[in-house]
């Protein structure tokens, strides 16, 4: 989740909850595990298009945002929450 706040492209293995969040062709890149030619191939994928990883850190950022919500509403959330504990 760190990395689609952060709005990073971004290439992963298919494993553990990868797959629940990044979607190939909008904010990353999906490869198999212990594959390396996939991952070679993503990489230079992102390497070689400007334009793709724009897009890719734009939806990751979206995508951080729509699920977890934006630094300032977690912000405030975790402000009325220690809000609360006095």
């Amino acid at each position: 989740c760190e990395a689609l706040a952060s709005g990073c492209a971004i290439i992963t293995s298919a494993v553990s909850g990868h797959p629940e969040v990044i979607i190939p062709g909008y904010n990353g890149e999906l490869v198999p595990p212990r594959e390396v030619d996939p991952l070679k191939e993503a990489i230079k994928k992102l390497i070689d298009n400007k334009n793709l990883r724009f897009l890719y850190r734009k939806n990751s950022r979206t995508m951080a945002e729509q699920k977890i919500g934006s630094h300032k509403q977690n912000a405030q959330k975790l402000l009325d929450l220690l809000k609360g504990l006095q």
